[in-house]
């Protein structure tokens, strides 16, 4: 939430107005983001844990299309169970830059 917060305000020192949407999780943590319009659609920025997703860019047509992925299973639930795990080395490098 501060993410979100600190980010709606930079954007309202730039002219935006300050919006915040809140997504909650089913088997994640809630998700708040500060959502922007900019020439090309929608935008958003918040802080993450994970890198890479700290900025949406400007591109989506609707807070909808920003938010709403549509998700299809790729696996089959036994091809799920036959993953191997990911080790703590991957894990920890998807964590680089994260707010401690």
């Amino acid at each position: 939430m501060d993410g979100a917060l600190f980010a709606a305000a930079a954007l309202r020192l730039q002219g935006q107005p300050p919006l915040l949407v809140d997504l909650e999780g089913v088997w994640d943590t809630d998700h708040v983001l500060a959502v922007f319009r900019g020439p090309g659609g929608w935008g958003a920025v918040a802080r993450s844990n994970y890198s890479g997703l700290r900025f949406r860019e400007p591109v989506h047509r609707t807070i909808r299309d920003l938010v709403g992925v549509r998700h299809y299973r790729l696996l089959t639930p036994a091809q799920e169970r036959a993953l191997g795990p990911v080790d703590r080395r991957m894990f920890e490098a998807g964590l680089v830059g994260r707010a401690t």
